[in-house]
């Protein structure tokens, strides 16, 4: 049974994303404390200092950026909840699939066998006088087009309501299968890191495993693309040029994050290749991804 009280649903939307939102920021700052701890490059030297910043640079940074883009994906999902919402009803509504399916169905066919009844006889009754008064046959036709009317809408509104609770499932869903490939990451992440930052070849080879197998790096180019907003300094295409930056000035025992995200910035179409009219393959970015007059990338191409 489906029963939907809007402005309920409407108000745990709003407070859901709301803290999303504030979860979102403390996230944000914790990216940024991140950057320039593994900008230390004076302060970090040698093979446990680089370890330590490859450590943050091949797991920590990615996760963050895939964690930020996965809120701001969320988020996006209750706005379009709401709107699916108040497309089917307003904010005042409250429907139970029960009721309409049984209560006022009943209720319409109770109404109509009560009024065709009442009509029959008063037509009996006026037949019986026919001769002594004129008298034409009332005609139920219009009372009972407007209880078709009746059955159809509520027809229409419960198949409306079914597919509105579909149509939001599908979009919780959604979240819900990206979700779980975070929980995955951060279990992995785990696992990997109970002895310290210092991982085991065998650890590495597990990271660059998942890596390659689960498309993560591909992933958050390509949210990148989708979520950036040009007006914002801190957007998602800039902060993957930051991780490609501090990817190249750091040097993990197996590169692990290097061997990925080359892999995964050439089958995203962030780089492309192309002929300089003189046999000479040149490989540039995509229009997609072009650096403004401040330094900072916007995605000029949505």
């Amino acid at each position: 049974m489906k029963v939907l009280d809007v402005s309920i649903v409407i108000d745990e939307l709003d407070k859901i994303s709301n803290k999303r939102e504030s979860e979102k920021e403390q996230v944000l700052t914790l990216k940024k404390s991140m950057d320039s701890f593994i900008g230390l490059e004076s302060s970090l030297k040698g093979s446990g200092g680089n370890a330590i910043r490859a450590h943050f640079a091949e797991m920590q940074v990615p996760l963050n950026i895939l964690l930020q883009q996965f809120q701001d994906k969320y988020i996006e999902t209750l706005g379009s909840i709401k709107d699916e919402l108040f497309s089917f009803e307003s904010r005042e509504a409250f429907l139970r699939e029960d009721f309409m399916t049984n209560d006022v169905q009943t209720g319409l066919e109770k109404v109509d066998k009560m009024t065709t009844d009442l009509i029959e006889g008063i037509n009996d009754d006026y037949v019986s006088i026919s001769d002594l008064v004129p008298f034409e046959r009332i005609n139920l036709t219009d009372f009972s087009s407007i209880v078709e009317e009746g059955k159809e809408h509520i027809e229409d509104t419960t198949k409306k309501l079914i597919q509105v609770d579909k149509s939001c499932v599908n979009l919780i869903e959604d979240a819900e299968a990206t979700l779980d490939q975070l929980s995955s990451f951060v279990t992995k992440m785990q696992t990997w890191t109970k002895d310290g930052v210092f991982l085991s070849d065998q650890e590495y080879k597990e990271l660059e495993k998942f890596y390659n197998e689960s498309n993560v790096m591909k992933e958050i180019i390509e949210n990148a693309e989708d979520l950036s907003d040009v007006d914002d300094n801190d957007n998602y295409m800039n902060q993957v040029a930051n991780m490609l930056e501090m990817a190249s000035k750091t040097t993990g025992v197996k590169d692990v994050i290097k061997n990925s995200l080359g892999f995964a910035v050439l089958s995203s179409g962030m780089l492309k290749v192309i002929e300089d009219g003189k046999g000479n393959l040149i490989i540039k970015a995509s229009a997609k991804w072009k650096q403004g007059s401040n330094g900072k990338y916007v995605c000029s191409a949505k």
